[in-house]
Parts: structure tokens; sequence; C-alpha cells
């Protein structure tokens, strides 16, 4: 069960692990998320968000392999994104790796907010937790924590998840 997982908040679900540290909410997606995930993750933004009322950020830490949502969870994506566009002050996504598909993958993320403005507050794409931490605390004016802290309790939260730092399953071979 997710709610067993070390420094994994209710909200978590199967494929999102979700944490807290000051008003920054953190999620681990070790799976492709559904509707009902996101909705959970939702959740847990606006819960942050009422108990931080000048804002939030927010910093997401991708597993290798998790794929494009359906269509229904691409539609809650698009709905939370309207909804949280004004209580999040800034969003780090980290999608670990340094070959073609995470490149890509960050290419299009950074691609798609500056074509369509879906992000009202800034929001940046990174190969691995330490420079997405130390971006999120720079942008957000951070003095509660560090850098170093944010990352750490991410790659903590990750490895509850049975995730190393570039999002392979622990124990699992690297496909060839």
């Amino acid at each position: 069960m997710a709610n067993e997982v070390p420094g994994a908040l209710g909200a978590s679900t199967s494929a999102i692990l979700v944490s807290t540290l000051g008003n920054i909410l953190i999620g681990v997606y070790r799976d492709t998320p559904d509707a009902a995930s996101l909705r959970a993750l939702g959740a847990e933004h606006l819960r942050l968000t009422n108990r931080h009322p000048k804002g939030v950020g927010v910093l997401s830490f991708c597993a290798t392999g998790v794929r494009l949502p359906d269509a229904e969870a691409r539609a809650v994506m698009g709905e939370l994104a309207r909804v949280n566009k004004a209580l999040t002050l800034a969003t780090a996504i980290v999608i670990p790796g340094t070959g073609f598909w995470p490149s890509a993958a960050r290419s299009v993320i950074d691609g798609a907010t500056r074509a369509f403005g879906s992000a009202r507050s800034p929001q940046s794409t990174f190969d691995s937790m330490d420079p997405a931490a130390a971006w999120l605390i720079e942008t957000m004016g951070v003095r509660t924590t560090s850098a170093s802290t944010l990352a750490r309790t991410a790659r903590d939260l990750a490895r509850s998840a049975g995730l190393d730092d570039l999002g392979q399953r622990i124990g699992v071979p690297s496909p060839a």
C-alpha cells in the first residue's frame, strides 16, 4: 500500500508518491499516472496551498518508462494546470538521464510550455535532482530550507518508491 512508504502522504497512489517540504509539493511518478492518481495529487496541491496561501512550488521526478497518460488522465492534467496556475510559484520537473529519449521528453515539455503558455509561473525541466532543487529554491526565494535538503528529501522519496537517481527501478536491469 502506498501509504506505508516512509515519507509519503495519504495522497500517494501506486503511480505517484507525494510528500511535502515546507511549501514545496514533491511528486515521484513511479508509473504512468491515471486520472485518479492525478486527482489525488491535485487534492494534495490544494491542501498545501491552503496551508501556504502565498503559493507553493512543485518538484516532480519521473521514473524511466513513465509513458504519456491516457486521454482521461491528460484531461485531468489540463484541469489541474488551469486550477493550480495561480497557486504555483514555480515548477521543476526532473526527467533523469542523458540519452535521446530523456532529452526529447524534456524538450517536448519545455516546448509545449512555451508554445501554449500553460505555466503562469516559471517552469523548467532538468536531467537530475540537484540542479532542479537549486533552481526551484532560488526561483521561489525559499529561505527556510536548502536546495540540498530538498534534493535529499526528493531522492529519499524516490528510493522509497524503489527508484535510483536515474529513475531506474532498483534491482531491475536497465534495457541494453
